[in-house]
């Protein structure tokens, strides 16, 4: 397991590779646990949680960087317009 703390100071970079190569173990993991050859079956669900650790502080770095208003999605904006638009 992963600490938080050593994760949120990895760069941007370091942190998608560890992403790509954790997913890589799981599935490896996945895969031998179909077929029988899994040594620790509970390091598949702590696999997991690193990956959502991991996606969880990459989406926390990108949002620091988004304005609250730029992160609206278009169909929010489009719902916004659409609504003052709207006479009753």
């Amino acid at each position: 397991m992963k600490k938080m703390k050593d994760l949120r100071g990895l760069s941007d970079e370091d942190l998608k590779k560890r992403i790509y190569e954790t997913r890589l173990e799981l599935s490896k993991d996945t895969g031998a646990s179909e077929i029988g050859t899994v040594k620790n079956p509970g390091r598949i669900r702590s696999l997991k949680r690193d990956i959502a650790r991991m996606l969880t502080i990459q989406n926390q770095k990108a949002a620091k960087g988004v304005k609250a208003s730029e992160g609206r999605s278009i169909h929010s904006e489009r719902l916004l317009t659409a609504k003052k638009g709207v006479k009753k």
